[in-house]
């Protein structure tokens, strides 16, 4: 009877150690969380600071999935640009139409021989690297006359030491990469924008502006 006994906790000993291990098995979280985590792509939002050890910049468009979007260096020109230089280019009109993309713009700039020298505004931002444009015409309004834009994105610009953009009302002027149709004295122009107006005008392609420079990522 008493070799039964042992036997019977026996048994019923080993049946909870197995409950338990089942138990635990269920519960065990077989990878480190914080290294899950670190697998995951980086979320932006507009005024985020973008550094992918080739692009650095301010975030001022996002995707709706806060994956890919476009950033602003954190350079500008510190004095106003030539548009075109070349008093015959000035007086052609060379395609340029893009309203939305700037990267058109520049691939139709860059198709032309002796651009570099041709297009100062253009070559500007090439000079950054490859990857950098002349934003067109919308893209210039969203990081000028788009005042939550506008200001996150100086707000960063000035905590990593970049150059700030223009405020409202200040004497400064854009140029974006889209040109204009309307000619003057047989000089065709393109659009900027005049912070100091506060809106998108046309300049004639032989004046001066200052340039700023986007990427995508």
């Amino acid at each position: 009877m008493k070799h039964i006994l042992i036997l019977f906790l026996s048994l019923f000993v080993v049946s909870i150690a197995t409950a338990q291990t089942d138990s635990l098995q269920v519960l065990t979280v077989p990878q480190d969380s914080t290294a899950l985590n670190q697998n995951l792509p980086k979320i932006y939002n507009i005024g985020d600071y973008y550094n992918d050890g080739v692009k650095e910049g301010v975030v001022f468009q996002v995707s709706e999935d806060g994956l890919h979007g476009k950033i602003i260096n954190l350079k500008q020109s510190h004095s106003e640009v030539d548009w075109t230089s070349d008093e015959t280019e000035q007086r052609r009109f060379v395609g340029t139409t893009n309203p939305n993309d700037g990267r058109e713009n520049m691939r139709i700039i860059q198709s032309i021989e002796g651009w570099k020298e041709k297009y100062p505004a253009f070559a500007w931002c090439a000079e950054l690297g490859e990857d950098w444009y002349l934003p067109a015409i919308e893209e210039l309004k969203v990081l000028t006359l788009n005042d939550t834009v506008h200001d996150a994105v100086n707000k960063t610009l000035a905590e990593h030491n970049g150059i700030k953009l223009f405020c409202k009302k200040d004497m400064g002027w854009y140029w974006s990469s889209t040109e204009a149709e309307v000619c003057e004295d047989g000089i065709f122009c393109a659009q900027m924008v005049r912070m100091y107006l506060y809106g998108v005008f046309n300049d004639s392609k032989k004046n001066i502006n200052f340039v700023c420079a986007i990427a995508i990522f």
